[in-house]
C-alpha cells in the first residue's frame, strides 16, 4: 500500500515572501555572541540548523544546554 500518490497539472504555488530569510541570527553573529532558546535541548533544529549554517559558511558554532534552555555561541 502506497502513502502517497503522484499528480500531473497541478500549478505550484508563488514562492513565500519570506523566501531566502531565515528565522535564526546565525548569518548576523559575531564571534563571542550567543543566542538563547527556551525550553530547547542541544538536539533540537535550531542547533542542527547552526552547525550546517557554520560548515557552509566557514563559520563555527557551539551549542551547550543550560538552564531553561540552549544557548547557541558563535566561536569562529
Amino acid at each position: 500500500m502506497n502513502f502517497w500518490e503522484l499528480s500531473s497539472n497541478i500549478d505550484m504555488p508563488e514562492r513565500s515572501t519570506k523566501a531566502g530569510k531565515s528565522k535564526y541570527p546565525f548569518k548576523d553573529m559575531k564571534v563571542g555572541e550567543s543566542v538563547f532558546f527556551e525550553g530547547k535541548t542541544s538536539l533540537d533544529k535550531e542547533c542542527v540548523y547552526a552547525y550546517n549554517y557554520g560548515r557552509k559558511a566557514g563559520k563555527k558554532f557551539s551549542a551547550r544546554s543550560v538552564a531553561g534552555g540552549v544557548r547557541i555561541w558563535r566561536i569562529e
